[in-house]
């Protein structure tokens, strides 16, 4: 009997497609992503992949790829004097409001505040 939740580890060649996706993703998340490409790196039909993606990661494509931009956002905005527009932009949003939105979902505060309260002393 397994418990609720439970999920068998990912065969080999599961991870490896996860891996090689998720690989891409750190170094392309900036620019934008187009599903057919990114289920081509997995050898997948689009819409097998986001259910094979969401399944194997536990979020969306779409979720996982608004962690790393903000991931990016914040690193931008703690070490550098870029304007908030700019961060937005180099960290792969093309609307500030969407960045804003995801921002302030994600950290829970303004991308302004997050820059105050991680600014060097």
């Amino acid at each position: 009997m397994t418990r609720p939740g439970y999920a068998p580890a990912p065969d080999t060649q599961a991870r490896r497609r996860v891996d090689d996706v998720c690989r891409h993703l750190q170094r392309a998340h900036t620019r934008p992503v187009v599903l057919v490409e990114i289920a081509a790196i997995a050898h997948m039909a689009p819409t097998s992949f986001s259910r094979f993606f969401r399944r194997t990661m536990g979020r969306t494509l779409t979720d996982y790829v608004n962690q790393l931009r903000t991931e990016t956002a914040c690193r931008l905005l703690a070490t550098t004097e870029l304007p908030v527009t700019e961060v937005a932009a180099r960290s792969g949003y093309q609307n500030l409001s969407n960045f804003n939105r995801r921002f302030l979902e994600l950290q829970r505060m303004r991308p302004s505040e997050y820059r105050a309260a991680h600014r060097p002393r």
